[in-house]
């Protein structure tokens, strides 16, 4: 049950670790350049290192945070001008913020603080949309989400409300909240936005990027050609959509990453389906793009590095248009 005291009982551990060390960077409880100590994460935090790794990894990839070989995790410079440094009123505040309490004996989890129940109920609710628990038509009834939130119906007015104006869900007059259905024209239109924002960011990549950007990037093609599939299945569309943001990241400019990150969303969102209908070929073509766009980020060749981009992204919109537009109803 998700209460003022326990809102964060319902998530992993790496989730709840996750958006705690997400909202202290940008709360700027954590400054830039600061390291990460796993052993004061792990205490504040009460779970084991594994669950804190993976969550420094992901916000690695929103740009948030940056990894050095031999040297461990570290608040990345944030576009717009620097976080802050923390003083002692800042954690002050963050222990009167912060507390622990135990669950059932093996597991204590992170009790955030009060004014953050709102975006609690919003996280629960939208990821329930982004993992297809909610699917594209369903009715939203106010008594089951307070029923499994075990919160009033405002945290949740609040939170639908919020998920309306980003997309996720649609109000229909005098009926209620509904997961949204994407028409054709939406995801041709998302496709080609997403497109066009990650050239646009081009320019923050080349004159941001690091070395250590770079190997990371490399290990993650490395990865992605190395995963045997005969189709594009969900796992070569989570790599896929890795080494994408992984290069959103390195141009350090968080509006960008912001922006681009909720396109992703909104294409895992709608393409719910197996895309085993692209050709076995397109995954040889994908393998070879990727490294192109590896090898001209190298060279620092604008020309080269937007070529191989657009070439990237653009190969599969028709197929993908196509599938839809015949799978239509």
């Amino acid at each position: 049950m998700l209460t003022r005291n326990s809102q964060f009982a319902f998530m992993s551990s790496e989730e709840r670790a996750y958006t705690t060390i997400r909202r202290l960077i940008l709360s700027r409880k954590y400054y830039e350049g600061y390291r990460f100590k796993y052993d004061e994460l792990a205490k504040m935090l009460a779970m084991s290192k594994t669950p804190i790794v993976s969550a420094l990894s992901r916000l690695t990839q929103e740009g948030l945070v940056e990894h050095k070989q031999n040297s461990g995790y570290k608040v990345a410079r944030i576009s717009g001008g620097g976080l802050g440094r923390t003083t002692k009123s800042d954690i002050s505040s963050l222990a009167d913020t912060l507390s622990i309490e135990s669950t059932d004996g093996y597991d204590r989890v992170l009790t955030p603080p009060t004014a953050s129940l709102n975006q609690a109920v919003y996280d629960v609710i939208k990821g329930h949309i982004l993992k297809s628990k909610f699917v594209p038509g369903q009715k939203l009834v106010y008594s089951d989400l307070e029923k499994e939130l075990g919160v009033s119906k405002t945290p949740i007015i609040t939170a639908l409300s919020r998920l309306e104006g980003e997309g996720y869900v649609r109000l229909i007059r005098n009926s209620g909240y509904y997961v949204r259905e994407f028409t054709f024209e939406e995801v041709e239109d998302l496709l080609k936005a997403r497109q066009a924002l990650e050239l646009a960011n081009l320019d923050f990549v080349l004159a941001r990027h690091t070395k250590d950007d770079l190997r990371d990037l490399e290990r993650i093609h490395h990865e992605h050609t190395n995963y045997s599939s005969p189709s594009y299945d969900e796992t070569r569309l989570a790599n896929n959509r890795r080494f994408h943001l992984r290069i959103v990241a390195m141009g350090r400019n968080s509006l960008m990453i912001k922006y681009i990150t909720h396109l992703y969303d909104f294409f895992d969102l709608k393409m719910k389906f197996n895309f085993s209908f692209l050709l076995p070929e397109r995954l040889k073509e994908e393998n070879v793009e990727h490294g192109q766009i590896v090898a001209a980020l190298r060279q620092g060749s604008r020309i080269r590095l937007r070529k191989a981009l657009r070439l990237n992204l653009a190969s599969p919109i028709k197929d993908i248009l196509r599938y839809m537009k015949d799978n239509q109803g």
